[in-house]
């Protein structure tokens, strides 16, 4: 998808470095409905970047997400179809391994992607 949100079949973005993209871990949407925003992972840790499909000459959002207690534990990272969130499983401080439920509010004024949030901890979603 262009950054205009029609179709095409032109590369658009290269991680920087030649760095290979990586899984978000599930199938949770990495473009958010109107398919401005999107979610990728790229390098070390932290590699869940956020950008603007409309300015990718900015660079990524800043405070880049960890995939390593999300994704390589087993889990997932995506954005939430209106591109205020970004939301998915977090296995840092979870007990007897479930996972939590966590979400990162996205302020799009200052490009940055805040800090987890735990909104969920029961029964994880193994």
């Amino acid at each position: 998808m262009n950054p205009d949100a029609t179709w095409g079949d032109s590369i658009y973005f290269t991680a920087p470095g030649g760095a290979t993209i990586g899984s978000l871990g599930g199938t949770l949407n990495w473009l958010d409905a109107g398919g401005r925003y999107r979610v990728i992972r790229y390098g070390a840790e932290p590699s869940l970047y956020l950008y603007d499909r409309q300015n990718l000459a900015a660079g990524p959002y800043a405070g880049a997400i960890d995939g390593s207690t999300s994704i390589d534990a087993g889990s997932y990272v995506g954005i939430t179809p209106d591109g205020k969130y970004l939301v998915g499983y977090d296995y840092t401080c979870s007990p007897r391994d479930m996972g939590m439920g966590t979400s990162w509010l996205i302020d799009h004024a200052n490009r940055r992607v805040g800090a987890p949030a735990r909104f969920w901890s029961l029964c994880g979603d193994r």
